[in-house]
């Protein structure tokens, strides 16, 4: 027993070993093609040159970095907690909730990455904006696909062992939300393909694919996670009120908290940057700040998963 206990933790260590290493490569990649971007297309020109459009470019995104670190320290602790579990039901379908979270947090400096390769090989005119634009776009939906999916599939294991506690009004209140932001999201993108006026960009995505394909590979793929997501908001707090023991509830009380802020802020992120720039009529030094403004607030619910997990874990110890 003790043997299998030692060859756990080195596979357990191992594995926090290689994503470090992993988050520390998509950090330094994403300072290198920032460096190397054009700084015609920096967020802000302070009219002293080239090196310090870079260096201020550098500096606004540096932030970023450390929220991707709460990110990736938080599915951390929530990956202690589902280790501790073992292969009991919870534990597996809690396993299920961690790796959706692990899709967020390597998934997010990935897309970055990804986003600004495109913009580099762009600007050398390796690749054509029309390329850029759909593999900006539908990068962005594969991971938030990922991430939900694993998510609710986990949620929905443990909504199943709540069986008995139904609450109605929440149900209400959640479908009413899901319902106005749907519709709010469908008027937006009619407006936007509707509008001769937008100018192909990386950005603007619906310039090149025909309305149908709008609607039915990106605005129905988004509605149907938003869905799912908003769903396992429910069954967290079905599963919370379903558990014994008030020190119990209080720390999943903190989880679902910060589940419900990051599912709740990345549709919100997810809605602005689906959407084109112009049909928003915002800034790139805009959109970046209202990016960085929900980054942050979706840092402190990190922040509870995090504190959330590592109390469920110590609870499990006593």
């Amino acid at each position: 027993m003790e043997v299998m206990d030692q060859v756990k933790h080195h596979s357990h260590s191992t594995h926090r070993y290689r994503l470090y290493m992993l988050f520390g490569f998509l950090a330094a990649l994403y300072f290198i093609l920032i460096y190397l971007t054009n700084p015609a297309s920096a967020l802000l020109s302070t009219h002293l040159g080239a090196d310090n459009d870079r260096l201020v470019s550098l500096l606004l995104r540096l932030p970023l970095e450390l929220i991707w670190l709460v990110v990736l320290l938080s599915y951390l602790r929530l990956d202690g907690y589902v280790n501790h579990l073992g292969d009991n039901k919870d534990g597996r379908h809690f396993a299920y909730i961690k790796n959706g979270l692990l899709a967020l947090s390597i998934g997010m400096p990935a897309l970055y990455v990804l986003n600004n390769l495109w913009v580099l090989l762009l600007q050398h005119d390796v690749i054509s904006v029309s390329f850029a634009g759909i593999a900006t776009t539908y990068s962005q939906l594969i991971v938030t696909a990922i991430a939900i999916l694993l998510i609710a599939r986990g949620t929905n294991g443990i909504n199943r062992l709540a069986k008995g506690y139904p609450l109605n009004k929440l149900t209400g209140v959640l479908l009413f939300v899901g319902i106005a932001v749907g519709a709010s999201f469908c008027f937006l993108v009619a407006n936007n393909v509707s509008d001769p006026s937008a100018a192909p960009s990386i950005n603007n995505v619906w310039h090149y694919l025909p309305a149908w394909a709008v609607i039915y590979t990106l605005v129905v793929p988004y509605l149907f996670l938003w869905t799912l997501g908003v769903r396992s908001i429910y069954e967290f707090i079905r599963y919370q009120h379903f558990v014994k023991g008030n020190v119990y509830r209080r720390a999943l009380r903190n989880l679902t908290a910060g589940f419900a802020t990051v599912i709740f802020l990345n549709i919100a992120l997810q809605f602005i940057t689906t959407l084109s720039r112009q049909s928003l009529n915002l800034s790139r030094l805009t959109l970046f700040c209202i990016a960085y403004i929900i980054y942050a607030i979706m840092c402190l619910g990190y922040i509870l998963i995090a504190t959330g997990a590592g109390h469920l874990q110590k609870i499990e110890e006593v």
